[in-house]
């Protein structure tokens, strides 16, 4: 696949970067990534992945069952910011059947989806109105690792707007650099922002012991 003029000119701010250039464009023109739930941080994240060109992104919201098109963000508006990205709003029984490179999780109640290429990433509540970015490299773990809590990241609980912004910022720069293979993570890792504070700090995430969907197991419980 070979870079039309139109594609260099409107993605030409990050082909001009070494890490990126014409063979990255192509792999994020490539690139199939799966965003679930919804709110502010699913929302600055499918800006930011469709601006920079990645080709499939789909969306699905477990709990906007019957209205799925006022819950998720406008559509329109992401195709325009996106103009070479497939952009579909899905069922939650149809996202099993895809396959993806990566998997962004805004809710705790997502649906069930095949384990992606390289990782998922998952946006949620943290205590005391915190938010956290558990990164979760497919090679160690997947999103079922993470231990359960009773927040969520959605928008709906926890979290001030310009938390839930930053968090989907970030979680769309882990996707590019997982897509651009710039990141390799060897185990998993977080970033925590607590209220009143304007730098996110490296973070463990809590995981469970055993993994539903087959991952190896924990050395030690946490």
């Amino acid at each position: 696949m070979s870079l039309t003029d139109a594609q260099i000119e409107l993605y030409s701010r990050q082909i001009i970067l070494r890490e990126v250039g014409g063979t990255g464009q192509k792999a994020l023109l490539a690139s199939r990534c799966l965003l679930l739930g919804g709110g502010a941080a699913l929302e600055v994240a499918a800006s930011y992945l469709a601006g920079a060109g990645v080709g499939t992104l789909d969306l699905c919201d477990a709990g906007a069952a019957g209205d799925r098109a006022r819950a998720l963000p406008a559509l329109a508006q992401l195709e325009a910011r996106g103009q070479d990205a497939r952009i579909r709003a899905l069922a939650p029984d149809a996202v099993a059947a895809q396959r993806y490179d990566v998997v962004l999780a805004f809710a705790t109640d997502a649906p069930a989806s095949r384990r992606p290429r390289l990782g998922a990433l998952v946006v949620r509540a943290a205590a005391d109105g915190g938010v956290e970015l558990a990164i979760l490299p497919s090679a160690t773990s997947c999103a079922a690792c993470l231990a359960p809590r009773a927040e969520d990241a959605t928008g709906r609980r926890g979290g001030t707007a310009l938390a839930l912004a930053s968090a989907g910022a970030l979680a769309a720069l882990a996707c590019c650099r997982w897509l651009l293979a710039l990141d390799a993570d060897p185990a998993p890792r977080g970033l925590l922002l607590m209220p009143g504070e304007v730098v996110w700090r490296a973070h463990a995430p809590a995981l469970v012991d055993r993994c539903t969907r087959g991952c190896p197991p924990r050395d030690e419980p946490v």
